[in-house]
């Protein structure tokens, strides 16, 4: 199991990396206006791809929106603490 969240840890700080560098540049300054930012990236982006995928491999809709869901809180709660903190 080890080696799953090595990759989940590494994945996660680039996608948050990520997120704080489009923070910047966009000017967002507090935690509601980043929590904003990263729910709308988290759904229009990141949940637009997973979709793809998800037809593609034929996933339900129930567990494609539990995935989609998870990403959408885990970047507005990145966004809302990066966009406090920056």
């Amino acid at each position: 199991m080890m080696p799953y969240f090595i990759k989940g840890l590494i994945y996660t700080f680039i996608s948050t990396v990520a997120l704080a560098w489009l923070i910047a540049l966009a000017g967002t300054v507090g935690s509601r206006h980043g929590a904003a930012l990263g729910a709308g990236l988290g759904l229009l982006v990141v949940g637009a791809r997973f979709s793809n995928s998800a037809i593609w491999e034929n996933k339900s809709a129930r567990l494609m929106a539990i995935n989609i869901g998870h990403e959408v809180l885990l970047f507005a709660l990145q966004g809302a603490i990066l966009a406090r903190w920056l």
